[in-house]
């Protein structure tokens, strides 16, 4: 079993960062989005969206994580 785990820990993940193209989103995501954070096995996909989009997109759970509004946090 612990072999399986093994090969498990070592393989890649692709996680899916769903955030908006305005300044304060881009201010989080920076470092992952020009490599300067080291991940180790872990890769980061970003989708840019517009905020409204990312509300709805976030209610259907389609990408691992998503930034959301103040309004639609609650």
């Amino acid at each position: 079993m612990k072999k399986n785990m093994a090969i498990a820990a070592t393989q890649q993940r692709t996680i899916s960062l769903a955030h908006s193209p305005d300044s304060d989103d881009a201010f989080m995501f920076y470092g992952l989005a020009t490599h300067k954070i080291e991940t180790g096995d872990l890769e980061f996909e970003h989708v840019l969206k517009d905020i409204q989009t990312l509300n709805e997109e976030a209610r259907k759970g389609t990408y691992d994580v998503t930034a959301i509004s103040f309004h639609a946090y609650a």
